[in-house]
């Protein structure tokens, strides 16, 4: 009988072990993480973090305990979080969000990020978990694709400019052709004035085309070009304009 007292409220060995290994487990899990994981007490006090995190941050595990968990934590991408983002740091309530991290070899990063309070059996805050996964590479992609989007739509727009560029071109070549050709005659200056007309048409369809080109994602053929003739073929205009 005062054996049995004895062990009243004692562990057994068998739930010792048990305790153990669950501990093992937990702290295996917890360092093979990808994601970046630190643990704070309820004042903001680091006093873990994981493999995942001490990496990417360059940080000394011996050295981290005690450091201030906003410290580490990184700055919010957008500033109507921080009212949230306080009252998550204080076990008030979780926050979800992006925020723009250090890391060790001078770079940033955009972690995807979790700060969950830690509650007692009387559902008292009494720590802090922040959960970081790295989505650099992800936001890159995003920004890459609506780049692309934005330039199909530009695209889109250079191919309807360029027909309708090329229509009021036609009716201006055709309009010069019929002066040129018309039964009343034309002095000198009038057919060099039209000349004139119908160059500036022919350089500005050869504009058209790589706007079409652009537009149709069709490559451009590359050419040399003579920078004294496209002199000489603006030399009557330039005249005029340059006193």
């Amino acid at each position: 009988a005062d054996r049995a007292e004895e062990g009243v409220g004692e562990p057994s060995a068998a739930v010792t072990a048990d305790t153990a290994e669950e501990a093992r487990c937990f702290g295996t899990l917890f360092d093979q993480l990808p994601e970046g994981v630190m643990v704070a007490g309820i004042e903001g006090d680091v006093r873990r973090a994981n493999r995942a995190l001490l990496e990417r941050r360059g940080l000394d595990p011996e050295a981290l305990t005690g450091t201030p968990l906003r410290a580490l934590l990184g700055e919010v991408q957008d500033d109507a979080d921080r009212g949230v983002l306080n009252r998550a740091l204080q076990g008030r309530q979780p926050w979800f969000g992006r925020m723009r991290v250090a890391r060790h070899d001078g770079g940033t990063e955009t972690a995807e990020t979790a700060v969950l309070p830690v509650a007692d059996a009387a559902g008292q805050p009494v720590g802090i978990v922040v959960v970081q996964r790295d989505v650099t590479a992800e936001v890159q992609v995003a920004d890459r694709l609506r780049q692309a989007q934005k330039m199909e739509a530009i695209g889109v727009l250079a191919d309807g400019i360029a027909h309708d560029f090329n229509n009021l071109l036609t009716v201006i070549q055709g309009n010069c052709a019929l002066l040129l050709n018309g039964p009343e005659s034309l002095d000198s200056a009038a057919r060099d004035n039209i000349d004139e007309i119908l160059k500036a048409c022919d350089r500005a369809a050869a504009m058209t085309r790589r706007l079409l080109a652009f537009s149709r994602h069709k490559g451009i053929q590359l050419e040399i070009l003579d920078l004294c003739d496209v002199v000489r073929s603006t030399e009557k205009m330039l005249s005029r304009l340059i006193r």
